[in-house]
């Protein structure tokens, strides 16, 4: 797969404008163990709520995730909803979000009851409908204005009434006017308002609704997707089957099937957000259709493994990638930074004291050890965060990592006193403290007298910071100078 890998590669740091429904996620964590005296339902305890940024603005968040650079563009209420959409955009690094404010329409907000790790009940708070002609002039000026900027634009569309026939048609010839490819997630039953796109990635159920074609077998599979290319001179479609993989059918007649990659699945939520993002992403960097199927299956095989709506991000991609279908346990000590704090609420609960250190733990020695020991001897629960494979090659120069980070997380997960592992993209963990915000920080002696903005964050909200001390003589420099003066003198 290592033109794959070259690919993921090549999408970092694309800039990629969305437009489309934006919505709020709620999750509501509960626990359920009665039955209510009062009716034959369940009675669900909340134990903690979370939020998360759905529909077009979750494709922004996996954009960000991936590496790519996201300029999204939606419409909200004038509401608190709105307010959460937006603090959740800006703390998961979506920076550029331009969110229209409409006071005749709520915040589509999709409240989701899970219990022991199962959805037991969705709620849905929305309005359908077009969005007003002053609406669309607003977002027709704003994007004509942002598109001059973008790599690719990304149409997401949930049907609530933003992506209007109208407002699609100019979206799609601004697009045209800077030559940038046109992507569209579609929704209803006429897709003829997407015509000019390059890709459309619509799933079964979408594909039978838009043509009438009820979708039985590989032939009327085929026959929805000539179609759908047909009426919007599209250069691909790519239908989307679930456990079945996605199947791309390209305008030269020929088409291509890719089939998916073994999941245990917790939660589909979401997966269709990073396919759309992968294709927006990937044709953003001019890989072909194909390609991007590939890739995208890649990503949703992530996104699948987490329970509520969580990107796919370039570092669990590059995992799969790397190792192939291995993956590590559901239940495993390796977590990303999303999935952990979404499982800390409940240790916070139990009054644990919660422990993060951070570093590059290549080639792990007996210092590595002493250090980890010694942090979680300042509280109950201990979480190392390991620098990725990019950020060790820019912190440590040419050569380096000796180790993989999957092997390094591997390692340091095995470890019996270890409780969490998470890695990170980033030179510094400043992103996973401010978003874990730890009672204890822990860093070794030799950083009292440097700058520690990991330090900082702490200290900023009351944790406590504590510089411990080294086990003399070890570090994974003088090990590699070791085993290289021993390979000479055997030589």
């Amino acid at each position: 797969m290592m033109d794959l890998r070259r690919g993921l590669d090549m999408v970092v740091g694309r800039r990629m404008l969305i437009v489309g429904d934006v919505m709020l996620d709620q999750y509501q964590w509960c626990d359920v163990d009665r039955i209510s005296p009062e009716a034959p339902v369940p009675i669900a305890r909340v134990r903690h709520v979370t939020h998360a940024p759905g529909g077009a603005a979750n494709v922004a968040v996996n954009v960000r995730a991936i590496g790519g650079v996201p300029i999204l563009v939606g419409v909200v209420g004038d509401d608190a909803e709105a307010r959460l959409l937006e603090e959740s955009l800006s703390h998961l690094g979506v920076a550029e979000a331009t969110l229209v404010a409409d006071s005749s329409r709520p915040t589509t907000l999709k409240t989701r009851i899970v219990a022991a790790n199962s959805h037991v009940l969705r709620i849905d708070r929305e309005l359908w409908g077009p969005v007003s002609d002053e609406i669309v002039e607003t977002l027709d000026v704003r994007c004509r204005s942002l598109v001059q900027g973008a790599d690719a634009l990304v149409l997401s569309d949930y049907q609530k009434g933003v992506l209007t026939e109208r407002l699609c048609r100019l979206l799609i010839a601004a697009a045209h006017d800077v030559k940038i490819p046109v992507i569209v997630d579609p929704k209803g039953e006429d897709f003829a308002k997407y015509a000019g796109a390059m890709i459309l990635t619509p799933n079964e159920r979408e594909a039978e609704i838009a043509t009438r074609i009820r979708i039985t077998d590989s032939s009327a599979l085929r026959s929805a997707a000539r179609s759908i290319l047909a009426h919007t001179e599209s250069t691909a479609v790519i239908i989307t089957r679930g456990r079945r993989g996605m199947t791309a059918f390209l305008r030269d007649g020929s088409e291509h099937h890719v089939d998916p990659i073994t999941a245990e699945v917790a939660d589909v939520t979401g997966a269709g957000d990073v396919v759309t993002a992968i294709f927006g992403l990937g044709s953003a960097a001019g890989l072909n259709p194909v390609t991007c199927a590939r890739l995208a299956t890649v990503a949703a095989a992530v996104a699948v493994r987490k329970v509520g709506t969580a990107p796919a991000n370039y570092e669990e991609i590059l995992h799969i990638l790397s190792v192939g279908d291995q993956w590590f346990p559901q239940n495993s000590k390796i977590q990303t930074l999303e999935s952990l704090a979404r499982v800390l609420p409940d240790q916070r609960a139990k009054g644990l004291r919660i422990v993060i250190t951070n570093g590059c733990f290549d080639l792990l020695h007996s210092g590595h050890i002493y250090a980890l020991q010694t942090a979680k001897t300042q509280g109950d629960l201990l979480i190392v965060a390991i620098n990725s494979d990019s950020s060790v090659g820019d912190l440590k120069g040419p050569g380096r990592p000796v180790m993989r980070d999957v092997e390094r997380a591997t390692l340091v997960a095995a470890l019996s006193f270890v409780d969490y592992v998470v890695v990170f993209s980033e030179r510094t963990a400043e992103r996973v403290v401010a978003t874990v915000r730890p009672d204890v920080y822990v860093k070794g002696a030799d950083y009292v007298d440097q700058s520690c903005p990991e330090a900082d964050i702490i200290r900023s909200y009351g944790g406590q910071v504590v510089f411990t001390p080294l086990l003399e003589g070890y570090s994974t420099t003088s090990l590699i100078a070791r085993v290289k003066s021993e390979k000479a003198l055997s030589s």
